[in-house]
């Protein structure tokens, strides 16, 4: 549910491939220029179809604004399936999950580059079909 006080500045979903999704297949994305300073909630969306093997889903997310080159590094573990085998999120025959990642300063004129990749013991993941990034200012 999104409050009106919430202005979404990014929401972007990237596919992964069909086969499965690489540990070393990394999803980028490049946030534009930001408008205002402020405090900036960042999420990470996963959908997931039925053929995804796992209870969870370790994410690595780097993040570098781009005008300062500061970097950032986060590891988000996502609970996508319950211990009865049933999807969390909402849907049917995919099932979207939504996860606070951090919370950001940011200043007028920064971007982002944030770089995603999961880092499980497989190096092959299937059933992961898209993995979004939202920031929007509070």
């Amino acid at each position: 549910m999104m409050a009106c006080n919430q202005q979404t500045v990014y929401n972007r979903y990237l596919h992964t491939s069909l086969n499965g999704w690489e540990r070393n297949d990394t999803l980028r994305y490049i946030i534009p220029t930001i408008q205002k300073d402020g405090n900036y909630m960042e999420e990470i969306g996963v959908r997931i179809n039925g053929n995804y093997p796992f209870m969870k889903l370790c994410l690595i997310i780097e993040q570098t604004k781009i005008n300062t080159h500061e970097k950032r590094t986060d590891t988000l573990l996502c609970d996508l399936i319950n211990k009865r085998g049933h999807p969390l999120g909402s849907g049917i025959s995919k099932y979207q999950n939504t996860f606070h990642l951090t919370t950001l300063q940011l200043s007028k004129g920064d971007s982002l580059r944030i770089c995603v990749r999961h880092d499980m013991k497989r190096e092959m993941l299937p059933g992961i079909s898209e993995v979004g990034v939202r920031l929007y200012k509070r």
